[in-house]
């Protein structure tokens, strides 16, 4: 979203500077990306007055006397004053694109008697991204409610509009008269409006540099103050042709069929699931929340028009997702619309059309459907804001912003009466949090008093892969449904309204998640990385339906040199990674690996599953070729196992190594051929001895002199004490020892 500096200056009388407009916001949850000088980067962009050449050519003359003539497919108006510049020896028309101010191509005009700088006010843009809970923040009100917030004060909203409408009166020539039939389960409230337009159907100077510097193309008088309304108070309104409508009109859900509607902008929407209409019978005149259909558009010659504005249920906005449609108004409407203003705001559309144009007729507007839900109470005291934050916050503070949220303070408790504009707040914690992010995160303590803890049982730490080189990433818990099933055959489980078709399905693997993070840090150079992420996956045959897991990537090419391979750059093989689990999972000495081929996404010669005690506990394999190659992700290998696992694991600790000589002796052991040689090895190493520094296996023999069903194992034991010299008889202690445990645990004997 895009605010300028000037307009809050203007609108609200906001002094802060850009920087500590940035700081402020940003503290609070409502990020600015970046904020920028609007300004012209080169001398060479003038205005000048352009007339017609031939069907896409327009001629003009420079103040020096020079003839330029510019190409374009835009219609100009010849009439008018546009900005034009001079590259590479033509002449072309500067847009917002062009100057960097947005993504926009418009021409920008330039009224006759002012300079560039004069006309368009260059400015400081703000760009926030605004998160998917905070709907109320996508306009100028919002963003001030949340300045006055920060300032610990409480924004008079209904004071604010009254000033609107005094600033703004209206001449009123009739009652808008209008037949809707409104199913409730799809609209809270609904309002509409006639104006009759007058003699001025194009859009005034000062609403065309607005929309301009917002993002937002002008087009038509009344779709462009429609807009304007939308950009400062957050309410879309559509403006249908009221000669193209027939009455009596239904808010309705239109049933999947094969049906096409062609919408404002020349597409073909295909209504192949139940669609949320405005319609006559079945003439559909919009899709309620999205977008209009051309029948009913404002055009040029439109005489009368119908304004509506409306709070729908964001889930019936969020259900036409499968036409791949987003729009301004969608985008606000899926997060919520206030349900209480729209009559209001209805009445200031209509002073900011008539001050524009005083022969314009309006008729008063007419309230179809009230919201009579009375507001959500919440009441809390001080203690639960400390319980639950786990730590003493201010309590003047913390009552100054109770009260800015909106609180009524009886003595003892605070009651809330939850605003219709914040749909994200709903229980005593939303309350809470709400006092957290305006008290700021980073000024809780540090270390707060152990008591006010409530009881939580800790995440199983990952600090021994982050020990190991590995980063450690937070990622959606959504993904699309094409992606999810990439890794599995099971059933997934998918969200009844999802914000987007990329975030459809709950995960049923943290993999395609952790591949996308790979590939894009290996398309900026970063090769060799190694990702973990202890998350939770969904799926309908979990207890719970969830289950918490550690999920690893680590990109086959390796990005350091190593001395033992003759290439520059050693790959990962499968026994690194199989090092790399016995290293994490030491704590395990059941662990065993076993070959498999049911996993989808893998390697079907490279899979492996992770057992302890004999169960499956995870999986670990290469990333399958042909899937690397079509989603563009790095080959990798892949590990996910139940978190459980990490419960007992020992992080790693650094020491200054023993002076201290070391000492080797080597046994010759018969071992059943039943039990693996890596389950002895860990056997070995869990020996209570200090002095044991490590095992290692130097010799397998089956064969002659060796009983059937046995082999001979030769290892090598080295100790070494950290603080004195060992002898002989301390060490002939613990391998007695060690050899007595290995008889009795597995049957293992000294060979002869």
């Amino acid at each position: 979203m895009l605010l300028t500096l000037k307009y809050l200056q203007a609108l609200f009388g906001v002094k802060e500077s850009p920087t500590v407009l940035s700081n402020l916001l940003t503290s609070h949850g409502l990020e600015v990306e970046r904020f920028y000088s609007m300004m012209l980067p080169e001398d060479r962009f003038v205005a000048v007055t352009l007339t017609h050449d031939r069907t896409d050519s327009y001629k003009g003359q420079l103040s020096d006397g020079q003839i330029i003539s510019i190409q374009t497919s835009f219609e100009l108006i010849t009439t008018e004053r546009y900005v034009v510049y001079e590259a590479d020896g033509l002449w072309e028309l500067a847009t917002p694109a062009r100057l960097g101010w947005s993504n926009l191509m418009v021409p920008l005009r330039v009224p006759a008697g002012q300079t560039l700088e004069q006309a368009w006010e260059f400015d400081t843009i703000l760009e926030l991204s605004i998160t998917p809970n905070r709907g109320d923040c996508l306009s100028y009100l919002g963003i001030m409610r949340e300045i006055s917030l920060a300032k610990r004060e409480r924004l008079d909203q209904d004071q604010l509009l009254t000033d609107w409408e005094n600033h703004y009166p209206v001449r009123w020539t009739g009652q808008t008269q209008a037949e809707v039939s409104i199913d409730k389960t799809l609209c809270c409230s609904y309002a509409l409006a006639e104006i009759r337009l007058g003699n001025t159907r194009a859009t005034p100077f000062w609403l065309e540099r607005f929309l301009i510097k917002h993002g937002i193309a002008p087009k038509h008088l009344v779709v462009d103050m429609t807009h304007y309304v939308m950009l400062i108070f957050g309410q879309p309104m559509h403006a249908f042709d009221r000669k193209e409508l027939r009455f009596p009109l239904a808010l309705k859900t239109y049933p999947a069929s094969e049906r096409t509607v062609t919408l404002l902008t020349g597409k073909e929407g295909a209504l192949s699931a139940p669609t949320t209409v405005i319609a006559h019978d079945d003439e559909l005149y919009a899709l309620a929340g999205l977008m209009g259909a051309s029948q009913s558009a404002v055009q040029a010659q439109t005489q009368q028009v119908l304004i509506e504005a409306a709070s729908f249920n964001p889930s019936a906005v969020r259900s036409m997702r499968f036409l791949g449609l987003t729009t301004e108004a969608s985008g606000r409407f899926e997060r919520g619309v206030d349900r209480h203003y729209q009559l209001r705001l209805l009445k200031i559309f209509a002073g900011l059309m008539q001050s524009v144009d005083e022969t314009l007729e309006c008729l008063v507007p007419i309230d179809l459907l009230k919201d009579e839900r009375l507001p959500t109470e919440i009441a809390l005291t001080q203690q639960d804001v400390d319980r639950l934050v786990g730590a003493a916050i201010d309590v003047q503070e913390t009552q100054k912003i109770m009260l800015a949220l909106g609180g009524e303070h009886d003595g003892y408790s605070i009651t809330f009466q939850v605003p219709s504009w914040r749909f994200d707040l709903s229980i005593k914690q939303d309350i809470i949090e709400e006092i957290v992010r305006l008290y700021g995160l980073d000024r809780l303590p540090l270390a707060p008093a152990r008591h006010r803890y409530l009881p939580i049982k800790l995440a199983s730490s990952l600090d021994p892969w982050i020990h190991l080189g590995f980063n450690e990433v937070i990622t959606y818990s959504f993904m699309s449904e094409q992606d999810a099933q990439l890794f599995t055959r099971q059933e997934l489980i998918a969200l009844a309204n999802p914000m987007s078709q990329e975030m459809a399905v709950l995960r049923p693997s943290l993999w395609p998640s952790l591949l996308a993070v790979s590939a894009l840090n290996a398309r900026f150079g970063s090769r060799g990385l190694q990702l973990v992420e202890q998350a939770s996956v969904y799926g309908e045959h979990y207890e719970q339906r969830q289950r918490s897991v550690v999920a690893a990537v680590l990109m086959i090419e390796n990005a350091q040199r190593h001395w033992s391979s003759t290439q520059k750059k050693r790959n990962l093989d499968f026994y690194d990674v199989k090092g790399l689990l016995e290293q994490i999972l030491a704590h395990h000495l059941d662990l065993e690996f076993e070959q498999t081929d049911s996993y989808p996404g893998l390697h079907p010669q490279l899979q492996i599953n992770i057992k302890v005690n004999g169960i499956v506990q995870g999986i670990f394999g290469q990333l399958h070729p042909l899937l690397s190659h079509q989603k563009e992700w790095p080959m990798s290998w892949l590990i996910e196992f139940n978190a459980d696992l990490m419960e007992g694991a020992v992080t790693k600790t650094y020491q200054a190594f023993s002076r201290l000589p070391k000492i080797h002796r080597d046994l010759a052991l018969i071992v059943p051929q039943t039990i693996p040689v890596a389950k002895i090895i860990r056997f070995i190493e869990n020996n209570q001895s200090q002095a044991l520094q490590s095992v290692h296996v130097f010799d397998y023999y089956s064969g002659e002199h060796v009983a059937e069903g046995f082999i001979s194992l030769g290892v090598e034991l080295v100790f070494q004490h950290p603080t004195k010299t060992l002898e002989e008889i301390e060490i002939g202690l613990s391998i007695q020892k060690i050899l007595l445990e290995l008889k009795n645990e597995y049957g293992i004997t000294l060979r002869d």
